[in-house]
């Protein structure tokens, strides 16, 4: 059985809240469905990848699991499975726990509160891009609790993510307004070196016509993807003529025939393995970490 402790997420709960990605996504759970049209969109092309799977897994894990709709898909299409949703955000579980049915458990994916070789599938949407500083740590936690043949499905944000908004702060200061992406060949090495085998990945990239520069920023902080990782992040108070030198920057070499402006997303799908046997398994000092600097 998976080990099920109620106050196990409570208290990892309060302890997650001292990482200001996870306040902000706590701060936007009661708004996030209403802007997460993307993820939507995401989740239902990762769902049409898992209907390929022939086999019926026992537990599934969902990290990340936000407000819970994956879980739903997942509950509907394997109504047998345990469930089981993991979020970092307190007031995630919280919302996914109106789905009903999955375990639900907050927590960081960094340190998976389960056994070794006990999950068959892990699934992740949307998750792993704020772990481009640490994603072996992640990737390590997820084949060390899966059983050997168990299988891994994620999606992640490739670098071309939100390039119009970081386009146009470039022209405002040198600060880092979007966080950095890892590229679709960086994560599916990691991916490899951690000790998966036959990794499958794949990209699909999407230009979204939206009414306004406000827009777009709206769109992410709606849900609470706004936090900006990383030392060269901006600090204080962002002043009014900043902002307006952003905005006019964004319309000047985006602006679209009806007054609106385009946002880019691009989205990485990644598939792999736990082999049967043990001979792939390696140690985190030998993977090769993403580095700290911009792209």
């Amino acid at each position: 059985m998976i080990p099920c402790i109620e106050t196990v997420m409570q208290c990892e709960g309060r302890c997650l809240m001292s990482d200001p990605v996870v306040r902000s996504f706590e701060a936007a759970a009661d708004q996030y469905d209403q802007f997460a049209f993307i993820q939507a969109e995401i989740r239902a092309r990762l769902i049409e990848r898992l209907g390929y799977l022939s086999n019926i897994p026992e537990y599934v894990q969902d990290l990340g699991c936000g407000t819970g709709h994956l879980l739903q898909q997942l509950q509907l299409h394997w109504p047998s499975a345990q469930l089981i949703g993991l979020d970092a955000a307190y007031a995630m579980c919280q919302k996914a726990h109106t789905v009903g049915g999955p375990l639900l458990v907050c927590a960081d994916a960094r340190s998976l509160p389960w056994q070794d070789r006990c999950i068959d599938l892990t699934v992740s949407n949307c998750l792993m891009q704020w772990f481009w500083d640490d994603l072996p740590e992640v990737l390590q936690e997820v084949f060390r609790t899966l059983k050997p043949g168990g299988g891994l499905f994620f999606t992640t944000l490739g670098p071309d993510t939100l390039q119009e908004v970081r386009a146009a702060w470039a022209e405002v200061d040198s600060f880092d307004h979007v966080n950095q992406f890892l590229d679709m060949h960086h994560v599916g090495d990691i991916v490899r070196d951690v000790g998966f085998e036959d990794v499958v990945m794949d990209r699909w990239s999407v230009t979204l016509d939206m009414p306004s520069v406000d827009q777009v920023l709206k769109d992410v902080k709606g849900i609470g993807a706004g936090v900006v990782k990383g030392s060269n992040r901006p600090r204080g108070l962002m002043g009014p003529d900043r902002l307006k030198r952003f905005k006019s920057a964004y319309e000047a070499a985006f602006i679209l025939p009806d007054g609106g402006v385009q946002v880019t997303y691009e989205v990485i799908f990644a598939q792999a393995w736990r082999p049967m046997k043990a001979s792939n398994e390696v140690g985190l000092d030998a993977i090769d970490r993403p580095s700290r600097s911009s792209d």
